[in-house]
């Protein structure tokens, strides 16, 4: 009897070993997990810097419909982080920044083919100018009429207004949500810093309006335990724009991090960036890859679950990015079905600073 007891027991044990291992690369961030999509021209091949081409996003968008991806809402993202509830497997959102023209004549036709909801953020300047470059109100209301459109704010002009002080970015938000209110009746809940570019104070005047999500454009998963906002979006650029990059992308999932440094996105050239990952990714720490843009992998000081980066030089260019992403594993531990991945975006505005 007791064989018996024990073989069944070494039998359950072994049963359960690859959900073990698969419930090893599963957080609780993972349930409402949502990558956010920023795109700012469609079809664009003049400034290759800002748009993609008309043809990739289409295989975008076919790529997110053939491969049975949640394309959500941010009003339903947001109603989940709200309610801390669950959102589904593979849900991604999409959304605009800077309301470029392109949006109406090359990207819309696409999104209401596959009837799928997205974000327009306006800066009301803009819109008011009737540019030809960029969406203006009578655009903003046809497009309303899809029920597929939920149009976010930036401030009043689509500039970075972080060194300004808390009244004049008070000011342009006033401006911003006043215009929109006197236009369509309504309050935008989702606010967008332009370029991703925000600082304490920025955010702490934010923090006083009745936004639900501000968002930067810093790399990364959004979930429901994020505090510090803004949250991250993926920026959709032609040079990043590939399927294999896409995918990769729409595949991802949150590097859950406390006490990231610096919380603001104007930096010296040297930055001190840091972050404590969840106590159940610290025996994965070792496996952990951050890149910087335009030079080789910086340094990594990793004591327990706290990692310290540092550039080995200075940046070449006034802004820069640093990725960071960790292999997930399948349940039989043998190959790598995704990645985790935590962004950062930095506005450089003081001299190189060589850290010990």
């Amino acid at each position: 009897m007791r064989i018996n007891t024990l073989l069944a027991l070494v039998a359950l044990v072994l049963l359960c070993l690859p959900h073990m291992a698969d419930a090893k690369d599963t957080l609780p961030e993972d349930k409402t997990a949502a990558r956010v999509l920023v795109y700012f021209m469609v079809g664009r091949d003049e400034t290759p810097e800002a748009s993609v081409t008309t043809e990739q996003f289409k295989s975008h968008l076919e790529l997110l419909k053939d491969g049975g991806y949640n394309v959500a809402s941010l009003p339903d993202i947001s109603k989940a982080y709200k309610q801390n509830t669950a959102l589904p497997d593979k849900t991604v959102s999409i959304t605009f920044d800077g309301g470029d023209k392109s949006i109406l004549t090359n990207a819309v036709p696409l999104l209401e083919r596959h009837n799928f909801p997205y974000t327009l953020f306006i800066s009301t300047d803009r819109t008011d100018a009737n540019d030809p470059r960029y969406l203006n109100w009578d655009d903003i209301d046809k497009l309303s009429k899809s029920g597929l459109m939920t149009v976010g704010l930036h401030p009043q002009a689509y500039s970075m207004i972080g060194h300004q002080t808390a009244a004049h970015i008070r000011s342009k938000i006033n401006n911003a949500t006043s215009r929109l209110r006197d236009k369509t009746g309504s309050n935008a809940k989702f606010f967008s810093y332009p370029f991703g570019k925000h600082t304490n104070d920025y955010k702490s005047v934010l923090s006083n309006y009745n936004f639900d999500i501000t968002f930067g454009q810093h790399s990364g998963v959004a979930h429901s335990n994020i505090h510090d906002a803004p949250l991250p979006r993926f920026t959709m650029t032609e040079n990043y724009a590939d399927l294999d990059r896409f995918t990769m992308i729409i595949n991802s999932l949150p590097l859950s991090t406390t006490d990231i440094t610096p919380t603001t996105s104007y930096v010296t050239n040297n930055p001190a960036i840091g972050f404590s990952v969840s106590e159940h990714l610290t025996y994965k720490l070792s496996k952990l890859s951050c890149f910087t843009s335009g030079q080789d992998k910086p340094t990594l000081n990793i004591i327990g679950n706290r990692v310290e980066i540092r550039l080995d030089q200075p940046s070449s260019q006034d802004h820069f990015r640093v990725n960071c992403t960790m292999p997930v594993k399948n349940k039989n531990e043998d190959k790598t079905t995704s990645w985790r991945w935590l962004g950062f975006l930095f506005h450089i505005n003081e001299p190189f600073v060589k850290l010990q």
